[in-house]
Order: C-alpha cells, then structure tokens, then sequence
C-alpha cells in the first residue's frame, strides 16, 4: 500500500441516517478486498452530539478515516463536493450512509478501470433491501445508455478517474438528483461510462430516507437535463432536431419520430413520455398517443389517468 497517496478516495456524507445503518455502511467500506484507499467522511449534523463522537470512534479505529466536520448543515451535493476537494486518490468511490458494498466491489471496479483506460466512470448493478427487495440492473456499455430518458449509474455504487473530471464538481444548484447533473455534464464532455454486470452494492429503501419529491424549480433543472442530453445526443449523432425554447409540439413528435432510430422498446418510453410533455386535457393525451401508435402498459395509463385528475404536471421535456 501506498501511505502517501491512496488509490481511491472514499467520499461519504452522513446526516441523520440511524448510527447503526452508518455502521454497517462504514464496515462495509473498511472490509473491502482491496484496502489501499483513504475513507473521508463529511458530518452534515454538526449539532448531532452522538453522530460526533460515533464518528470519532470510528476514526480512532481505522486511519483510513477522515472526518470533515461542516459548521452548520449544508446539503449532500455541497457536502460531496467539500469531500472531492479533499480527495487525494487516483479514482473517486461514492458511498451513501446507509447503503453496503459489497466486499469485493473496490477490487473489481479499480480491476477495470485498470485494465480499461478509456473508461472514466465504473458503476454496477444494485440490489435494493429493506423497504423493497428486487435488483436494478444498469446497462453495461454507453452505446445503451439514453441519458434524455433516465440516469444510468446508480450514484452510491460508482468509481470515478479523478482526472476526468478536472475541475468538475457536483451543481450546487441540484438539492437532489446532482449525480444525474453530473453524468450529463461528462456525456458532454464525452466521457465513457460502464457497469459491471454484477451487483456491487446493496441500497437501503427505507421511509426515514431524505424524501427526493422535487419542487417546481427542481423538476424544471431535472427537464432541462433531458433536453440538453437529447440535444446533445442528437448532434453526436448528425440528427437534424433540437428541443428548444418552446418546448414539444405534436410536430416535433413526428420529426422525431421520423428522425430518430431508437430500440423499439426505448423509444416507446421516449415518446410518451414527449406525449407527457405537449401541455394538453386528458383526451388530448390520449389522442396523440394513438396518433403516434404509443401503446401505453396499464401502469403508464393509470398513472395518466391518476395525475390528470389531481392537475398534476406530468411534463417530462
């Protein structure tokens, strides 16, 4: 092992999660395969008297540990960037408080990017526990991976090179969803992303996690998101279409689906979710769903239906 500088850096904050799901989070990390790595940990709770002293504890059991403790409560995408600062590592581990690695995930995922040079951020499958009991699966390769549709990566389980994001820190302005933000800044820029096929992580579903429900101004950065990935994804791939200012129009519906070559199932998914978008009644949406041959699931419909009713704002783009 490398004393001086570390392989990876670890970067966690933690806030009110239970001390005994902090606990496991941390053993989880400090019984990884490979060791050579330093373990910063961001206190987001400063008043939290318990949390203080359990992560003193911690850090008087294992060197590898370093406490960051914030004035006052600041968020996780301020509290995460603080933590990148501090990074001194080649590659950079995400980790949430109340999630489990896997113990051969740092092994596996530093195997990769080490063999595989041109790849700048490592993600895996996840298992979700607690709450819910099932396994997300991501897809292996950027060739699948339609960032104007959803996030790709599940953000407590990558590794990021450090020198591919030269600069590049977590939006501030994103209170929740900034690991989205981020990967479309790095799609941009033209960084390759990959998922090792196997579960690396499990992640806690439980009701006392941090609700992600966002308000008005959150959901209008999370569209602007996609637009700006499916513009970006039409001009990497020579497609005469942008989204712009006036958002999506029956019209633009066609040209794209004239324009665009999707897998059938995606671009079911793409485009009612463009449906969502035109702002119009209930039978409005249904009418141009059938124009544009949409075949919607019984979920899709319900949820139509459901959020209609209650004047909820369904727009995606």
């Amino acid at each position: 092992m490398n004393n001086d500088v570390p392989t990876i850096s670890v970067i966690m904050s933690v806030y009110r999660e239970p001390l005994d799901w902090i606990q496991e989070s941390i053993d989880s990390i400090l019984q990884q395969t490979f060791i050579d790595f330093e373990f910063i940990i961001v206190n987001d709770n400063p008043e939290r008297t318990e949390l203080n002293a359990f992560l003193k504890a911690n850090r008087i059991k294992d060197n590898r540990i370093i406490i960051i403790n914030n004035e006052k409560n600041i968020g996780l995408t301020k509290s995460l960037n603080k933590g990148l600062d501090c990074a001194q590592g080649r590659y950079i581990a995400r980790m949430d408080a109340d999630d489990i690695a896997m113990p051969t995930r740092f092994e596996k995922q530093v195997n990769l990017l080490e063999l595989r040079g041109d790849v700048g951020v490592c993600g895996s499958h996840i298992h979700y526990f607690g709450a819910s009991d099932f396994i997300c699966k991501y897809p292996e390769t950027d060739e699948d991976m339609y960032w104007f549709l959803k996030s790709n990566m599940a953000h407590p389980a990558v590794m990021i090179r450090k020198s591919i994001l030269n600069g590049i820190y977590y939006n501030p302005r994103f209170v929740v969803s900034q690991d989205y933000a981020l990967w479309i800044r790095l799609y941009e820029e033209g960084v390759v992303m990959y998922n090792i096929q196997e579960v690396l992580l499990r992640y806690r579903k439980s009701a006392e996690q941090i609700s992600s429900k966002s308000n008005s101004v959150q959901k209008k950065l999370s569209i602007g998101l996609r637009v700006r990935a499916f513009n970006h994804y039409c001009n990497e791939n020579n497609i005469d279409l942008k989204i712009g200012e006036n958002g999506i129009t029956p019209s633009l519906i066609s040209d794209i689906i004239e324009k665009v070559h999707l897998p059938k199932s995606i671009k079911r998914e793409f485009v009612f979710n463009l449906v969502l978008s035109v702002r119009c009644s209930l039978f409005s949406y249904i009418g141009l769903l059938i124009k544009f041959g949409t075949k919607m699931t019984f979920k899709q419909f319900s949820k139509l239906i459901y959020y209609r009713m209650k004047g909820y704002d369904l727009q995606m783009f």
